[in-house]
This record gives C-alpha cells, structure tokens and sequence, in this order.
C-alpha cells in the first residue's frame, strides 16, 4: 500500500464501522449476521473491537431480539434512537430540517418516516465516507455531519450498552461508543 493509499484505506475501514454501528441500530441481528460476523475476517476484526459474538442458535437469536427491543424500543427504560428526542425530549424540530439539507446531498439506502434516526445517520456517515474523495466540491461535508448529526450518538450508545443484557450488544454498543469518541476527536484534531 502506498502513502497516499493509506489515509483512504483507513477512512474506508472507519466508513465501514459506521455501516456496522448502523445496522446495529437499525435492526435486531438474524442469523445471516450472526454466521457473517463468526467467520474468521469478521471474528478478528471484532476481537479487536473487543465484541463478542455468541454462536447462531435460535435461542441466542430470539435473546437478541429480545434484547434489542429491550433497548432501542421500548416501551420503558430504553434508549430512543433519535437525535430530535435526546435534545429536545420529543421527536421531529429543527433536527429533521437539517436532515432534510443533508439528505438533499446523501441519499442512503434506508428510508424511514423519521429522518433523524440514529441507524440512518450512522449509515449516511458511512456513505459520506465512502464517497469523500470523489467529491472535492463537498470538503468538509464530513466534519459537518458529524458536529451536527453524529456526535450525540455517543452518549445514546453508552446508556444502550448498560440496558442491554446480552453479551453481543453490550460489547459493540460499548464498542461504538469509543468509537465515536474517537471520531469526535479525530474531527476535534483536524478543526485545529
């Protein structure tokens, strides 16, 4: 890998934990994933993350949807995954306008009524990412969302993490919480 392939391949590889953390949050995990994420390359990279994934089974699966109700839906104690509801306390306002701008630029793959969900923000970040050396014309457009629309989502990942009473969700929203984190201060760094 050359110099100049570096900072891409490391910006891709952290595009590619926000598609992660993005389907984390967006839907409860099936077998599909669970086998994905047991495979060696997959194994090696979470290891590193310090997650851990339990084997396929089907009581392990109806845990974790168990589990990911428990903590993304409700209907008490649980950690609503929307920006409009950590700031505000209710949902919709001035947050979904600024999606509303930001969405006119990203179009992710995920539709949903409310566009300030913390699964979609996170996927938009991922394709934000993905496509910022393609586009000269929209420097900055990463450092924007992040400020605007991904930095809450840390402290929404470390309260859904002590919910959470599986081991697997527990480890990875611990995981994305750090993670973000990091992000805020990679960003803080280069504001500098």
């Amino acid at each position: 890998m050359t110099k100049d392939q570096q900072p891409m391949a490391e910006t891709l590889a952290r595009a590619g934990i926000y598609e992660m953390l993005s389907r984390v949050v967006l839907t409860e995990f099936d077998s599909q994933t669970l086998t994905l994420f047991q495979s060696v390359n997959w194994q090696t990279a979470l290891e590193r993350l310090a997650i851990q994934v339990p084997a396929s089974t089907c009581d392990d699966l109806e845990r974790l949807a168990i589990d990911y109700c428990h903590i993304f839906v409700g209907p008490r104690d649980f950690c609503p995954p929307y920006q409009s509801v950590w700031e505000t306390g209710q949902m919709q306002g001035l947050v979904v306008d600024s999606m509303k701008e930001f969405l006119q630029i990203v179009k992710p793959r995920t539709k949903l009524q409310i566009q300030d969900h913390a699964g979609m923000q996170l996927e938009m970040m991922a394709f934000i990412l993905q496509n910022d050396h393609m586009n000269h014309e929209c420097e900055g457009l990463a450092a924007s969302f992040f400020e605007r629309h991904i930095s809450w989502i840390e402290t929404m990942l470390q309260k859904a993490s002590q919910c959470a009473e599986t081991i697997l969700y527990q480890s990875i929203l611990e995981a994305g919480a750090e993670f973000i984190s990091l992000e805020q201060a990679l960003f803080f760094q280069h504001a500098d």
